[in-house]
């Protein structure tokens, strides 16, 4: 795996100096002058999929990763975005050269990092919270492909009643995320420590688990997944070894929910059905909440993958309903997905999907097999070779 990760390349760019460096991506570090990327949370990024195939080698939807970049920083910084769509494809591109000319054959990954630099001192005064972005890196990686089993039988997830903080940009916290997956961890760990003494299936102790917490208030889910994770860290060992091999048939997702009950999106990807009508379902950008108490509340990120089914499906004639869906009206959907540029794979002649089998336990229907899902699945393919 390291002469794998050697191949390839990394792009740095100073904004102030517009000079730029290139160097090996395992190799890249940045300075902890650097205050408002290290102690603010003042950088945001996008993760992107560079396509290679024998006649070409491109970042698919560099359009939408751009958008996403440059509405980031206005969220974020309040201010216009500095670099054009042009230098962001002048640099996209000498990135793949860079990877291609090192030999890179296979697809990969890209993480495009707009990191702050130092907080403005005005005055001899700072509060450290001013200033704005001072480098780009341009991150190459290899794909981290999820396991078949994911793409055939589908994936459980928990929900969990939260949403990241600023949900229409891609900051570099994560924080509502690794939160969500202490809610899992400490859920699998109970499941894993019921099967020592049940003869119960997994499915069945899944279920129950994940109700019993639901039905705890928040002080008592508290002292759950801190009593659940204190042990799955002092019997390390053994949960991990049970945990890799029951590992499909437990939680291997959160999934964000509001307040009301609307799903959102996950903390790394984003959510699409299929109705029983044949129509894709996408969950819209905002307005995902009965009673939004805020200007954040109910709404996603815009996902990059989303943008690339809707134009597979409006090329197919294939209905695109935007749609805010509830916890309880799943029952009336085909098939649920999460999609990311990691989470979804290329065949011989299609796509594959990563659907979503289960919800706090419950089963849900899983379409891989309908017209609906074929036609897209294929469309995708074509359209990305």
């Amino acid at each position: 795996m390291l002469n794998i990760m050697k191949k390839f390349t990394a792009l740095t760019l100073n904004l102030q100096t517009q000079e730029h460096v290139f160097g090996q991506a395992e190799a890249l570090s940045i300075s902890i002058k650097n205050n408002l990327a290290f102690t603010r949370g003042g950088s945001f990024f996008t993760s992107a999929k560079v396509m290679v195939s024998e006649t070409a080698h491109y970042l698919i939807a560099a359009e939408q990763h751009y958008i996403r970049l440059r509405d980031s920083y206005s969220i974020m910084y309040e201010r216009r975005f500095s670099l054009s769509p042009e230098q962001f494809d002048y640099y996209v591109s000498l990135i793949i050269k860079e990877n291609k000319d090192a030999g890179v054959s296979e697809t990969y990954q890209v993480l495009i990092y707009f990191l702050a630099g130092k907080s403005d001192v005005l005055g001899g005064y700072s509060s450290s919270l001013s200033g704005d972005i001072a480098q780009v890196m341009f991150v190459s990686s290899p794909v981290l492909k999820k396991p078949d089993w994911a793409y055939e039988r589908g994936v459980n997830v928990i929900s969990v009643p939260t949403q990241r903080f600023i949900a229409d940009a891609k900051p570099t916290v994560y924080i509502e995320g690794i939160q969500a997956q202490h809610v899992l961890n400490s859920v699998n760990t109970s499941v894993l420590r019921s099967l020592e003494d049940s003869d119960q299936e997994v499915s069945v102790l899944l279920e129950q688990a994940c109700k019993e917490y639901h039905c705890l208030d928040d002080r008592h889910k508290r002292a759950f997944r801190m009593s659940q994770n204190d042990y799955r860290q002092s019997e390390r060992a053994s949960i991990s070894c049970n945990e890799d091999r029951f590992y499909s048939e437990l939680l291997n997702e959160s999934l964000f929910v509001s307040g009301s009950g609307h799903l959102l999106e996950g903390p790394t990807y984003s959510l699409f059905g299929l109705s029983k009508e044949g129509a894709l379902l996408c969950v819209p950008a905002k307005g995902n909440h009965s009673d939004p108490r805020s200007e954040n509340e109910g709404k996603v990120l815009v996902s990059t993958s989303i943008y690339l089914l809707k134009f597979v499906a409006e090329a197919l004639d294939i209905p695109i309903l935007n749609k805010a869906i509830h916890l309880s009206e799943l029952s009336e959907i085909a098939g649920l997905y999460a999609i990311s540029s990691t989470r979804y794979k290329l065949g011989e002649d299609r796509c594959s999907f990563i659907p979503i089998r289960s919800i706090d336990g419950r089963a849900l229907p899983v379409d891989i097999e309908s017209e609906t899902y074929t036609d897209l699945a294929k469309g995708l393919f074509n359209y990305l070779t």
